[in-house]
């Protein structure tokens, strides 16, 4: 007999991610899909936990990653991955309900012209701090104005609608749009497709982590199914969440163009000019103040009124970053939370 041809490759970066990736990988185990079309990439930085334990116990393929960071980890799974489609999920993102892969490849289906499919919302797992629900509505409150994150695909794209039918939402875009920025969450794309466009270019580090992106520039299409959500348990106590904003400011002014902000920038212009944007809101104070006001409002949830404070916290920490840069002083240490 003939063995089934892999549908979906699922690409998860760890690194002493036991506290996690039991729940991520019962969730794609419990999926009503043949689990004979679905290969598991755990893509390991060294972990010293039972990360690589737990994986085997799940059927997964285990990767080294020599680097450890999960951009890195990325790039290895696009190079190794057999399946038709990629989907990015981290180790601490779980799927809400066990039909989901199943919609995604209904959708798929009906929609051949479509090549990037991003989940709906991100939901806060269970303690998991403070910050978790505010972390997975907007990001930050640079990313909540530069890439206009506010909770739900399906809300913050109506203006983009293509079509819409019972399998899901398709969106267009032209060029100078805001796209989605799709970079976890359970983002799916055609990774054959992927490499036929790009060829050798395809799993370098800029494309990689420009791969929604690139995509969308390429077919100027991406899809969404409501309510195709996803738990996030990430780690967000007010401590490490602002160790972890810290270090994502740090990134994105010191690292390589092929990474972070300066990627999508450079791939989209219009992020250049609404950094500026970022710097006018938060100087203007009513802004953030108004607007911590009405996410606690949105989501009835208190903790949305920190959002002034990681505001400040946001402008406070880069103006430091860019006077280290500027007068060549020591970086200092820092990590994600």
């Amino acid at each position: 007999m003939m063995e089934k041809e892999i549908f979906f490759t699922i690409i998860m970066p760890t690194y002493n991610s036991e506290r996690t990736i039991e729940k991520a990988l019962k969730s794609i185990r419990d999926q009503k899909f043949d689990q004979n079309q679905i290969e598991i990439l755990v893509i390991d930085g060294g972990s010293t936990d039972r990360t690589i334990e737990i994986a085997e116990r799940f059927g997964a393929v285990i990767i080294p990653n020599e680097e450890r960071v999960p951009e890195a980890a990325k790039r290895l799974g696009y190079q190794y991955a057999k399946g038709t489609w990629i989907i990015k999920q981290d180790s601490d993102e779980v799927y809400v309900t066990d039909s989901q892969l199943m919609r995604k490849k209904r959708f798929i289906e009906k929609n051949p012209d479509v090549y990037c499919l991003l989940s709906d919302k991100l939901l806060a797992g269970k303690k998991c701090g403070i910050s978790c629900a505010y972390l997975n509505y907007c990001g930050d409150p640079f990313s909540y104005i530069v890439y206009n994150l506010r909770g739900s695909i399906v809300s913050q794209n109506k203006r983009y609608l293509l079509r819409k039918s019972k399998y899901g939402n398709v969106y267009r875009y032209q060029k100078g749009d805001p796209y989605p920025i799709g970079d976890g969450g359970c983002t799916a794309f055609h990774i054959k497709k992927y490499r036929e466009w790009f060829k050798e270019r395809y799993d370098s580090q800029e494309y990689v982590n420009l791969s929604t992106q690139k995509i969308i520039d390429q077919t100027g299409l991406a899809g969404c199914i409501p309510d195709d959500n996803i738990y996030h348990y990430s780690k967000a106590d007010l401590k490490t969440y602002l160790r972890k904003v810290r270090f994502k400011i740090h990134f994105n002014l010191n690292g390589t163009n092929a990474l972070g902000y300066a990627a999508k920038a450079e791939c989209d212009t219009s992020y250049s000019r609404r950094k500026w944007v970022f710097v006018l809101y938060a100087l203007s104070i009513v802004f953030p103040a108004v607007d911590a006001v009405r996410m606690a409002r949105h989501n009835k949830d208190c903790s949305f009124l920190l959002h002034f404070m990681y505001t400040y916290y946001v402008l406070i920490v880069t103006a430091v970053e860019v006077l280290r840069k500027v007068f060549k002083k020591d970086k200092g240490n820092y990590s994600y939370g």
